[in-house]
């Protein structure tokens, strides 16, 4: 497990290590995989669409509970 990764981000990276293995693989042996390739691409990228929403929620309710700790004088307000 790549330490420098979240929990739901580790198959991101790990599907990054196997698309750039199948290259490295694809290319030594001269076999043509590249759909394969295009496929496991594309479900990479919408697992990092996936994890950067899950970011933003994550974000959102650290930053609801802050607000809820601060004193109610002392509450961001949410009218402009």
């Amino acid at each position: 497990m790549d330490l420098n990764f979240l929990d739901f981000e580790q198959p991101i990276a790990d599907m990054q290590a196997k698309i750039d293995e199948l290259r490295r693989v694809g290319f030594d042996n001269e076999i043509n995989i590249s759909e394969e390739i295009a496929k496991l691409e594309e479900k990479s990228r919408k697992l990092r669409i996936l994890g950067l929403m899950l970011k933003s929620a994550v974000k959102a309710k650290q930053s609801h509970a802050i607000c809820l700790k601060w004193p109610p004088s002392r509450r961001p307000s949410s009218a402009p």
